[in-house]
């Protein structure tokens, strides 16, 4: 008797080991971490008011910040300003207009062109893509002009193709992208911009675009009116600075 009983009672204790063991291992399942999504990208533009800056005005350095179609509103955005070639750098913090917009002023005392880095930080993310203006008169190139042809091969053998939507539709995200190759290999690590406006329009918008496979770049941008559009990209790495224009057609 004494030793079924023993056997009763190391069956009940292996019983509630096994048990306890059990839902241990079922609440370490349910408390792993679940993957977390990487934040959707940001789309930041920079533009000056007025778009000609004279030397000695007070000008507007104003960058509209959205994510997909939708204004950011409650960004923390800072401007790094500084001339090109010059080691002061200047950083102005942008109040919002609550319509996702971020607005500094500054009087610029010398001519020249100007770099600003729009340093934008949100509960999620942190880009810092940087934007190219100038001050004053710009300086008459030596070199006459080229005659404009569809492969357009600028300094260094760079060669600029545009691979935009033939038709784009007003107020819906579209995707600027340019394919750039140096001696037929892909063009990499390159600081690539897009200016657009209106055609005839004074207000130009610039916004950055992002290396998406090696050599090709883009940015998604929402166009609000219907007509033609002006699209210049700028690319810059190194002594290298080369830059294409084409238009578009929205409807």
């Amino acid at each position: 008797m004494e030793m079924i009983y023993k056997q009763k009672i190391f069956t009940i204790l292996l019983a509630s080991i096994l048990l306890v063991t059990g839902c241990g291992g079922k609440n370490s399942d349910n408390n792993k971490e679940q993957p977390r999504t990487a934040p959707q990208k940001l789309t930041i533009q920079f533009v000056t008011d007025p778009k000609e800056i004279q030397v000695g005005q007070e000008t507007k350095l104003i960058a509209t910040v959205a994510k997909g179609a939708e204004p950011v509103k409650d960004a923390d955005v800072e401007m790094e300003i500084w001339r090109d070639g010059e080691e002061q750098h200047q950083k102005l913090k942008a109040a919002p207009d609550n319509k996702g917009g971020y607005v500094t002023k500054q009087t610029f005392a010398a001519a020249g062109s100007y770099h600003a880095t729009i340093h934008t930080t949100t509960s999620e993310i942190h880009q810092m893509p940087t934007f190219d203006f100038q001050v004053g008169a710009v300086s008459a190139s030596p070199n006459p002009p080229q005659p404009a042809h569809d492969e357009h091969h600028g300094n260094l053998g760079l060669e600029i193709q545009f691979n935009l939507n033939p038709k784009v539709k007003v107020n819906q995200e579209t995707v600027l992208k340019v394919r750039l190759q140096q001696d037929h290999k892909p063009f990499t690590g390159a600081d690539v911009h897009f200016e657009y406006w209106k055609t005839n329009a004074e207000k130009h918008d610039y916004t950055a675009a992002m290396e998406q496979t090696p050599g090709e770049y883009g940015v998604p941008v929402v166009l609000t009116e219907a007509g033609a559009y002006n699209v210049r990209v700028h690319v810059k790495k190194g002594e290298l600075h080369d830059h294409k224009e084409t238009t578009l057609q929205t409807e």
